[in-house]
């Protein structure tokens, strides 16, 4: 199944009828009360569901992960998160697998958090990596809606600088462009530089 597919099949499980018949994602019973509408209210509302997950159940991440229903939960959310700031930022969207992410990223590591990418503007983010801080962190130091609010506000001023030199920002042909190297594993810059 290609990214985009998996990304509407996700999505689709996300809706309320959906979850209610769904016995094969975790935590069903925390996203029943949530409303999926691709507001950056409903990632405040998602920040509230981690953490209140976070503080009932000391959770191991190995053990989590190695639950099917578990590991759904968080693609759901990646795919979630990052359709909602495209929606919210207006921006194009590509999904990418950790292949595709490793041609820019050649030392991004083997595991959930960067599994699933998407390019969003000039950048390749990873969406279930804030999922997955905020459940296990030690420290979490990044939101859901911080990290979306955030992220629509560099791509923003990205778009607005490029449109003052009458360009515009990237679409999915992005995945051709060349980068030096990755500035941090959840969120590269796939410019060289924007003035």
């Amino acid at each position: 199944m290609d990214r985009s597919a998996q990304a509407q099949h996700y999505l689709g499980r996300l809706r309320r009828e959906a979850l209610a018949a769904d016995r094969e994602i975790a935590f069903r019973g925390f996203m029943a009360r949530i409303d999926f509408d691709y507001s950056l209210a409903s990632l405040d509302r998602i920040d509230h569901m981690l953490a209140s997950i976070r503080e009932s159940m000391r959770l191991d991440y190995a053990a989590f992960l190695s639950k099917q229903p578990a590991v759904d939960f968080v693609v759901a959310l990646n795919f979630y998160i990052g359709t909602t700031i495209a929606r919210a930022g207006n921006f194009a969207l590509k999904w990418i697998d950790h292949a595709q992410a490793r041609q820019f990223m050649p030392e991004l590591p083997q595991q959930l958090d960067f599994d699933l990418g998407c390019i969003l503007g000039d950048r390749i983010v990873f969406p279930a990596n804030v999922v997955n801080e905020a459940l296990f962190a030690p420290r979490v130091e990044r939101t859901c809606g911080g990290y979306a609010r955030s992220l629509i506000e560099q791509l923003t001023a990205v778009r607005k600088s490029l449109e003052k030199r009458g360009l515009a920002l990237p679409d999915d042909q992005i995945v051709t462009v060349r980068i030096a190297s990755a500035a941090n594993v959840y969120s590269t810059d796939l410019r060289e530089s924007v003035v």
